[in-house]
């Protein structure tokens, strides 16, 4: 047995177990035993359910990476398409990217 000290108060005693009859000890530890299983059951679906839930998650990051290559890659090939008319910052000037690429519509119908 132990005390428990709280402020302002006198200790109370802390028991660890219970008393039980010798004719009801076997319905007693059947019950905790019961108790026990029980409370490992669902800390194993709880456990399963994490699981899921981090499967799912690297999933669909894998699949937003794969969508993002993929775009990428089609950019890529527009970009070799367009050839030179494909507007490029750091080789025209603003004005001839803009009079070049009216119809923006006409690049994404692919």
């Amino acid at each position: 047995m132990k005390y428990e000290y709280r402020r302002g108060a006198s200790a109370t005693p802390i028991f660890h177990g219970a008393v039980v009859r010798k004719e009801h000890q076997t319905l007693v530890l059947d019950a905790a035993k019961s108790i026990q299983l029980a409370r490992e059951k669902q800390q194993k679906i709880e456990r399963e359910k994490d699981a899921l839930r981090a499967w799912r998650q690297l999933l669909i990051v894998l699949a937003e990476k794969q969508d993002i290559e993929r775009n990428a890659k089609q950019w890529e090939q527009l970009g070799q398409v367009a050839g030179s008319n494909y507007p490029n910052s750091r080789t025209q000037s603003k004005s001839s990217q803009t009079s070049e690429f009216d119809d923006w519509d006409s690049i994404f119908e692919q």
